[in-house]
């Protein structure tokens, strides 16, 4: 795991946290949850996660849906879904995309459509 954005440079690193915040949001079209999955340094993807809600909102704000998980199975989730690099704490692009509120309820009416496959929501 690449721990850019954490801990101090020179000096020992503290160990990252068990348990960490990820971007995620539930999946209209099923009954899974999907990690958000964002554009890294060199425009690779990486899976954002952060050690605190406080650091997760500060980076991509009030809005954005969150949920709890141990660090290690999330690394595995992020391998078996191909994204290879989970980041700790990251500084997110300039113009990196922000959920808002409005996106919060249109996911919330895609969610209350059971019949729907959920479509395009954002």
């Amino acid at each position: 795991m690449d721990t850019a954005g954490f801990g101090s440079s020179g000096g020992p690193r503290p160990a990252p946290p068990e348990i960490v915040i990820v971007p995620a949001h539930p999946d209209p079209g099923g009954a899974e949850v999907s990690f958000e999955v964002r554009e890294g340094p060199g425009g690779l993807n990486v899976l954002p996660v952060f050690s605190s809600v406080r650091k997760l909102v500060l980076a991509f704000g009030e809005a954005q849906p969150w949920l709890a998980m141990p660090l290690q199975r999330v690394r595995e989730l992020a391998a078996e879904g191909g994204v290879p690099e989970v980041l700790l704490d990251p500084v997110p692009l300039p113009g990196a995309w922000h959920w808002s509120f409005q996106d919060l309820e249109t996911l919330e009416q895609a969610l209350d459509r059971p019949e729907d496959d959920g479509g395009s929501w954002r």
